[in-house]
């Protein structure tokens, strides 16, 4: 009987599915876009890498270090990185610790302990900005960067994580960079400013012998460099100029504001006094350059004087200290007397060019004076031709 049963029900249920088939097709038809659109959006987790070329290299290169029984610090700059890392690491069983910004700070510093104590974690995940600085993880010796730094010294602070005071094995740096994108650039970018750092901070050896030595200097690039320096001289002169015609001549006006008399006697002893007290408070070098500044502002301001005589030879030129002269050349750097040196150079053609102006000025006004009085003078008369013979008689031909 119950044999009878079972085969009543299965023939029952038959009829029921052939009979509601039609409908429920129709029904899940419905459903079946959805279910598409969702398949193409959310890929199976285990292709994740194969739709990325950094996943596909970091792969080879993790399967390497672990058979090499190294162990790695894998940096990036953005936690919505370090989620995918997190995916990749665990879908091919690399046990790894993570830290970020996120992190407390009472938990970094066990696992750190945890990272370098125990050899069975193969792989630290960190984020460069808080990972990169204050951290000794010197367990790893490999340091993977995904991805890079605008700013080259946080890649270098990160990097030396593992290359510090314990560290016995040799560490590897490896950084992965997608060809034919902005990354390219980043680096790039991060290469020259490592250079610069490395020129103007590091070594010191700021000068045009090095510079030609390491064949980073051209002709162009000393050209630059010379007028920049001279442009920081010149700059700075009139300053020191400026400033010591305002210290020396505030209370001379101020005196000369009451008498003319007690001006001419008062300014000499108010001039000493402060030139005695700037000499008693700097040192040598410094009083003999505001001795040599002071000599050169009063010059120049001589030449707008117009009491003084235009000739220059009249004029009785300002003895020169040689120890003075000597301090000075000794403070400059090579370079500076270089400059010096291309200043005297050129400041001798520019005095060639002057006078040939001159010169050439001087021919011109006369050759116009003499162009002016031959217009001013009569034009001389000829005397009048004699008239030629009409005629000539038989003595006259025989003559001529």
């Amino acid at each position: 009987g119950g044999g009878a049963a079972a085969r009543d029900w299965r023939r029952s249920a038959a009829r029921l599915e052939s009979g509601a088939g039609a409908g429920a097709r129709a029904a899940l038809s419905l459903f079946h876009a959805a279910a598409s659109r969702q398949a193409v959006a959310f890929p199976h987790p285990s292709l994740l890498q194969y739709d990325c070329g950094k996943l596909q290299t970091l792969d080879g290169l993790l399967r390497r270090l672990k058979a090499g029984g190294h162990r790695v610090l894998i940096f990036t700059q953005m936690t919505r990185v370090l989620d995918v890392l997190e995916a990749f690491l665990s879908m091919h069983g690399h046990t790894y610790l993570r830290l970020d910004g996120a992190t407390r700070v009472d938990r970094r510093q066990p696992l750190v302990d945890r990272f370098n104590a125990d050899p069975r974690v193969f792989a630290f995940i960190l984020s460069t900005r808080s990972g990169g600085v204050g951290l000794n993880l010197t367990g790893a010796d490999s340091v993977i960067f995904y991805d890079s730094d605008w700013n080259p010294t946080m890649d270098a602070q990160a990097q030396d994580r593992c290359h510090r005071i314990g560290q016995t094995r040799d560490v590897h740096v490896y950084r992965l960079v997608t060809a034919a994108t902005v990354e390219e650039n980043i680096l790039r970018k991060a290469e020259q400013k490592r250079a610069l750092g490395h020129l103007a901070i590091e070594d010191g050896h700021f000068t045009t012998s090095y510079l030609r030595g390491v064949g980073l200097l051209s002709t162009d690039t000393l050209l630059l460099l010379i007028l920049s320096k001279l442009s920081f001289i010149c700059l700075f002169v009139f300053h020191t100029q400026a400033n010591i015609k305002e210290l020396f001549n505030s209370e001379s006006e101020n005196v000369a504001t009451e008498t003319e008399s007690n001006a001419e006697d008062a300014e000499p002893s108010v001039g000493g006094e402060l030139e005695s007290a700037l000499a008693a408070a700097e040192d040598e070098a410094d009083a003999a350059a505001a001795s040599a500044a002071r000599a050169e502002a009063q010059g120049e301001l001589a030449e707008f004087d117009e009491t003084l005589p235009l000739d220059d030879d009249a004029r009785p030129a300002p003895a020169a200290d040689p120890d003075d002269l000597a301090t000075l050349m000794n403070q400059l750097t090579p370079i500076e007397k270089y400059a010096m040196r291309l200043v005297e150079s050129s400041e001798a053609a520019s005095e060639a060019e002057r006078s040939a102006l001159s010169e050439m000025r001087r021919q011109l006004h006369e050759w116009e004076n003499a162009r002016r009085q031959l217009r001013s003078e009569p034009a001389p008369h000829p005397d009048p031709a004699p008239a030629p013979d009409l005629t000539y008689s038989r003595g006259d031909a025989r003559a001529k």
